[in-house]
């Protein structure tokens, strides 16, 4: 039975006389950090009065679309100059849905056109694009607990195959090594 919606990220399931609990791991750290908060936040769907999506995600959303597209197209072989314009048309045509400003969009097209100009000539070869992924975190006889995800690129390297996730915050923070996305991720 399902007792969320599919955009809150959490799943609870019964099958098999088996409690499935699917979470992602940005749910998951929340957890962590209040069980109340992330109850009333992703299970309850409550928000702050009058907080909306915010913008850091929108931003973040934004950058993935052409980020995709860009990666796919390398996969494909496709002209860079080419790729680099299909991508942009992309996130352009996708940036009417959020509430984005057309100063902020015109930042995430320069973000994006640097980025690409910067690997242009890097060696990677794209493996996968936005690829999901399940994994059993816990299991008793009563409950599983699935964290679930999308790795945003796995590419291989020449020395090996891994995964990387696309940042785009305008602060840098130090990289928690021990959260649960790159913990999910390995």
């Amino acid at each position: 039975e399902e007792i969320m919606s599919q955009d809150t990220q959490i799943i609870a399931e019964s099958k098999r006389q088996q409690l499935n609990f699917i979470i992602d791991s940005t749910v998951l750290d929340a957890f962590e950090v209040c069980p109340t908060e992330m109850k009333y936040r992703y299970i309850d769907s409550l928000a702050l009065k009058g907080q909306g999506k915010a913008k850091g995600l929108e931003k973040g959303e934004l950058i993935h679309i052409p980020l995709k597209h860009y990666y796919d197209g390398l996969k494909l072989g496709k002209d860079w100059k080419e790729n680099t314009q299909y991508a942009t048309e992309k996130m352009l045509k996708y940036s009417t849905k959020l509430q984005l400003e057309d100063k902020e969009i015109q930042n995430i097209i320069t973000t994006f056109l640097s980025y690409c100009e910067f690997y242009r000539f890097e060696r990677w070869s794209t493996l996968e694009t936005e690829k999901p992924f399940r994994i059993v975190i816990y299991e008793d006889n009563e409950l599983r607990i699935i964290a679930q995800g999308k790795i945003d690129l796995i590419v291989d390297t020449g020395q090996m195959i891994t995964p990387v996730d696309h940042k785009s915050e305008s602060q840098r923070y130090p990289f928690n090594e021990n959260g649960n996305q790159p913990k999910c991720y390995c």
